[in-house]
């Protein structure tokens, strides 16, 4: 367990550079004159991609949300 949650935290930081080093990569390689409304297309893909996946997958996989359902009943009926 130990070494996945080491890997999980390197993971962390490559995926945290890559939105940095999207941006940057965008203002070098599209034109001044559109590079605005990419930018901005591009924050949006960042900003709605995680709740987009997670509408997807629940609705998808149907088990996702029975295992939300019996954890939260499990909760609820502990002492």
């Amino acid at each position: 367990m130990d070494w996945l949650i080491a890997a999980r935290f390197v993971m962390g930081l490559g995926l945290g550079a890559e939105i940095v080093v999207g941006y940057s990569t965008m203002t070098e390689f599209v034109p001044p004159q559109s590079r605005g409304r990419w930018m901005a297309f591009m924050a949006f893909l960042v900003v709605a991609g995680f709740p987009a996946t997670s509408i997807i997958s629940t609705l998808v996989n149907p088990q996702l949300r029975l295992a939300a359902d019996v954890r939260h009943r499990r909760r609820r009926l502990a002492p």
